[in-house]
């Protein structure tokens, strides 16, 4: 321990001291209000280098500046002319380097070879400018992690509070500035893995174990997120206006998150916007940006426990100072008198080394004279009659290196610097209408449309078909006064267009629009007929459509419809065409139609039937061919930003004239081949981008399920997007089921009880169960029955759905159609299906067209194994490799969705077990989490393991069942019941709400509602084949 970390430690047990002394006379003092500690952005607005979200926090890795310290190379003939050692000062900007020779040969160069070499060295320039600004992030983030790894070796942090804070809210004129989300971390050193050493098997020679030093600003689960409206509320009103309530995902995630950016957007921002013009008037400067932070304040020591818990902390930093040590331990043994003795022997350590005064907590002022320290440390450590207080110095430290990243900036100004470099990511969001844009002439035409007419809308990727569809319902509840949850159907291929939809929806107050996808439909078409929706989807389907298309059969659901909006529909072929098309016939002529689709993006043709197939048609010409149908092409494009989504913009243009399949194909292959393509070590050291989207797309699920394994072993924190019928209920409809006294309840019970759990607003909460629940007797009663069928029938609406999106999507092309991302990044892989042209060309255009800013092409992980798909039902992909004698072994399976029991609630032989297994679920603490498969000896059996899932600390909460048991014994070849007894690699990617019956949630002591909460898990499931089962139980 350093001189410095022994005044801490003394000043830190003074705090917890002084903290006994008065807890023990009565006098307890408000908490301290957190002060700002350090930004952490770079001077370009970003979160620095080697920053990534891990389901432990924000975790810091240190970039190694001199591995990338050499300028990018010049072509010939540059590197004869221009002289090289020029080029490596990146610190100065912009480049400056003699071109003397290179003029002198210009002419030379252009008359005997044709080239302009200042036209080159042009081109140059902004690679090195890139080169350089790259360079100059990395110093800067080098340097955040220097004075981060400090304070953390000093006990400075222990004995205050630290938090992670983001969107930073400023009104110049009136004084605000304060961030509204925040999270307690503590920081904490740890080893992580090396992304380079991560592109490599894990059983590659001389790979295991190569880490480096990492710094996390870690999150503990019980210290959730939290949103602090108090300086705003002050100024603008009542806190009950301001007063934001957190969902499960949010008090889970970080401030810089998805999910919190997706809630600042759709609610706070609004909300702030009209506080500001209602109390300053609409000329009003303000803005709101992520600007994420760490922020800083004393302990609010409640009761003397915690203050005790601080002395416990210190001890073993008080072995240097015997009496003190010894006082310490007399103090937390209980005995009489021990404070006093403890206050008197710390006095007079601390008036030994020059302090006399009782400065406040984390100010310290001592003596040159007074404390001996050795030169080589004096000026480190700033010994001189100031303050020395470590978080003084960190904050300090930062903001002098924040003040000269801004004066470099601003030498600057003026200075032609490459227009693709600066993409700012701390996002501001004071404009008043963030994202949106007004809608064009055709648009309008196709919005303002009268309820009856009917439509057919013709629309590629980005051209605003979401909004349209958006504008389209406001305009139907607002001018024509429809009921969009009764008179109003909107149905859509893609769960993401409907989440799409919705969320434009909830920013206009129309969120009890019935919205769902066809799938979803089908289900509630069948409930509606009074029967039951089993079977597989598409036996559900063509159970709908034979509903649909009997007269005699009553659907009340559509006794009041006079609109019927259809979106994605290029991708409804084979039976969910039929489905669509008997709609629109049960609808009748008076019923108005709006239908929108791309032929462009049509990805479906191979769920067809050969039958099928020779009958197929487009059905956006069958809904053309309707009578009485106008059909509107859109051409505005609205997503595309950077260089290469516009172009993509262009290249569908072309793409909508050709015939040849061939063509399109080589058209499309040719723009991503003049991508440039990234190797797997940088784009993974990229592909975490705080404020920003990026989708990392793939060819097929085995693709999307190695990357999801790599960036697990990165810890990554990310989505493994799934397909929409593998989507379950959120977990707050459990939570719910369980606070009802009744079946049928009142909706002021309803959403009473609906204050108790986490979802975030219980009056939208309670829309979207009546929404869910369909016609009922009552529109203020809510039947529970009902919403367990919807649930149990897969007929779950998206707007119930769990949301477990993170701002980095591992998807398929297929799954990723209706979403769009900032960044895009395409795996470029070997594997091509068997798919005719125009199939492959309209996957890679949609794959293309999901990018706003940004598209790469990625090179795959180097790998000795490569992935297969076992041709049995479930169809699970595996991991395959050659084994001892060039035997082909599995080394991993696919981890499915179905994999985890729920056919009851998880439990074990404590009869206390389910509602503890609940509890645990429903904190969220669980998601994200990698975690462990154990053999459950108790209910494993010769023909099939089972395993419990159990997280670091050993708890079960989730049982595998027979089905996975028996692809472990089939696919890992098992013999003579050698199960593995433990395997890894699986992570729980959300928390659902799941169905069975009454009778078995009583039992389990969860009440009667049939609801309760089970993990969804996710991965490669590795085997440990190190302990075998021996049989016995």
């Amino acid at each position: 321990m350093d001189t410095l970390d022994g005044v801490a430690a003394l000043r830190s047990l003074e705090t917890h001291v002084a903290a006994l002394r008065s807890l023990k006379a009565g006098d307890q003092q408000p908490p301290q209000p957190a002060s700002l500690l350090a930004d952490l952005v770079d001077s370009h607005g970003d979160l620095p280098f080697g920053v990534t979200a891990t389901s432990d926090g924000l975790q810091f890795v240190r970039p190694d500046v001199a591995a990338t310290d050499t300028p990018p190379p010049m072509l010939w003939p540059l590197d004869g002319l221009v002289d090289e050692s020029e080029l490596t000062d990146w610190g100065s900007r912009p480049l400056a380097v003699d071109l003397g020779e290179l003029r002198r040969e210009a002419v030379f160069y252009q008359q005997e070879y044709g080239v302009d070499v200042e036209r080159l060295f042009a081109r140059y320039r902004p690679v090195w400018d890139q080169w350089a600004i790259s360079q100059s992030r990395a110093a800067e983030s080098a340097g955040l992690f220097d004075a981060l790894h400090e304070l953390a070796q000093t006990s400075a942090t222990k004995v205050k509070n630290l938090y992670l804070s983001a969107w930073r809210l400023t009104v110049p004129e009136y004084g605000i500035d304060t961030r509204l989300a925040r999270r307690r971390v503590k920081l904490e050193m740890i080893s992580t893995r090396n992304p380079r050493y991560a592109l490599f098997d894990d059983d590659d020679e001389g790979i295991r174990g190569q880490e480096v030093d990492a710094i996390v600003l870690a999150v503990e689960p019980h210290d959730a997120l939290h949103y602090d409206m108090r300086a705003l509320s002050a100024q603008l009103g009542s806190a009950d206006d301001y007063a934001f309530r957190p969902s499960l995902v949010e008090r889970n995630d970080l401030p810089l998150g998805s999910h919190v950016r997706q809630r600042v957007l759709a609610d706070i921002r609004p909300r702030i916007q009209d506080g500001l013009r209602a109390r300053f008037g609409d000329g009003v400067e303000w803005s709101l940006t992520m600007s994420p932070a760490l922020l800083i304040s004393d302990h609010d020591r409640s009761t003397i426990e915690d203050a005790l818990e601080g002395v416990t902390a210190l001890r073993g930093q008080l072995s240097r100072w015997p009496g003190i040590a010894a006082a310490s331990e007399r103090l937390l043994e209980g005995a009489p008198g021990a404070l006093s003795a403890l206050e008197q022997e710390l006095t007079r350590i601390l008036h030994s080394v020059g302090i006399s005064d009782p400065l406040p907590s984390g100010t310290v002022r001592i003596s040159d004279s007074a404390l001996p320290v050795p030169s080589k440390f004096r000026d480190r450590l700033r010994v001189r009659a100031g303050t020395v207080d470590p978080l003084l110095r960190f904050r300090d430290r930062r903001r002098a290196a924040a003040a000269a990243a801004a004066e470099q900036a601003a030498s600057l100004v003026g200075v032609d610097t490459p227009a693709t470099v600066a993409v700012p990511d701390s996002l501001d969001e004071s404009d008043p209408t963030p994202g949106s844009f007004t809608l064009d002439e055709r648009q309008r035409s196709v919005a303002e449309a009268s309820p009856s007419d009917r439509l057919v809308v013709v629309a590629g990727a980005g051209q605003g078909k979401t909004e349209v569809v958006a504008a389209r319902l406001e305009h139907l509840a607002s001018e024509h006064e429809l009921s969009l949850s009764t008179e109003v159907l909107v149905l859509s291929f893609s769960r993401a267009a409907v989440s799409a939809v919705r969320k434009r929806l909830a920013t206009r107050v129309l969120a009890g629009a019935e919205i769902r996808t066809f799938d979803s439909f089908a289900s509630r078409v069948i409930i509606d007929a009074e029967q039951e929706p089993t079977g597989s989807f598409d036996a559900r389907i063509e159970h709908a459509t034979r509903l649909l298309l009997d007269d005699d059969v009553e659907l009340p659901m559509l006794d009041d419809v006079r609109h019927v909006v259809l979106d994605e529909v290029q991708d409804l072929v084979g039976k969910r065409a039929k489905l669509a098309l008997a709609l629109i016939a049960r609808a009748g002529a008076d019923v108005g139609l709006t239908a929108l689709g791309d032929p462009n993006q049509a990805l479906y043709d191979f769920q067809l039937t050969d039958t099928e197939r020779a009958h197929h048609s487009e059905i956006v010409d069958d809904f053309g061919d309707l009578e009485n149908v106008r059909v509107t092409r859109l051409t505005q494009n609205f997503r595309a930003r950077g260089p290469v989504p516009l172009a993509v913009v262009d290249l569908g243009q072309r793409l909508r004239t050709m015939k040849d399949g061939a063509a399109a194909r080589g058209e499309v292959g040719s723009f991503v081949e003049a991508l440039p393509r990234a190797e797997a070590e940088t784009w993974l050291a990229d592909v975490y981008r705080a404020g920003r989207t990026t989708a990392v797309l793939t060819k097929t699920n085995g693709d999307a399920l190695r990357v999801s394994q790599l960036l697990t072993s990165l810890r990554v924190r990310h989505t493994l997007r799934r397909t929409s019928q593998e989507q379950g209920a959120s977990a707050w409809v459990s939570e719910l089921a369980r606070l009802l006294p009744r079946v049928v309840n009142r909706r002021d019970d309803v959403i009473a009880a609906l204050e108790f759990t986490s979802v975030a607003d219980p009056t939208d909460a309670w829309n979207v169960l009546k929404e869910a629940e369909g016609v009922f007797r009552s529109p203020d009663d809510l039947d529970m029955s009902r919403i367990r069928r919807v649930i149990g029938g897969y007929g779950i609406p998206t707007a119930l759905m769990a949301d477990t999106t993170e701002d980095v999507v591992i998807s398929t092309v297929h799954r990723a159609k209706g979403l769009e991302f900032d960044r895009v990044f395409l795996l470029d892989t070997d594997h091509e299906s068997d798919q005719d042209d125009f199939a492959i060309a309209r996957r890679n255009y949609v794959a293309l067209s999901r990018a706003r800013d940004e598209v790469r092409r990625c090179a795959p992980k180097t790998a000795k194994s490569w992935m297969k798909k076992d041709p049995a039902p479930p169809g699970r992909w595996m991991e395959k490799s050659f084994g001892k004698g060039g035997k082909q072994v599995t080394r991993s399976i696919e981890f499915r969705n179905g994999d985890i029991d729920t056919d009851s609630p998880f439990s074990t032989a404590d009869a206390a077990s389910p509602m503890a297994a609940q509890e645990l679920l429903a904190s969220g603490r669980v998601t994200g989490l990698s975690v462990t498969l154990e053999l459950d000896r108790e209910w494993s059996h010769r023909d099939a393991p089972i395993y419990l899932v159990k997280g670091d600390d050993g708890k079960a909460f989730g049982r595998t069942n027979e089905d996975f048991g028996r692809s472990v014994k089939r696919l890992f070849t098992v013999w003579q019941h050698a199960y593995p007894m433990v395997m890894t690699g699986v992570t729980v990617m959300t928390v659902e709400s799941v169905t069975g019956t009454p009778e078995v949630c009583a039992e389990a002591g969860l009440g009667e509602s049939g609801i309760w909460l089970a993990p969804r898990l996710s991965g490669l499931v590795r085997p440990l084949w190190d302990q075998k089962w021996d049989g016995m139980s």
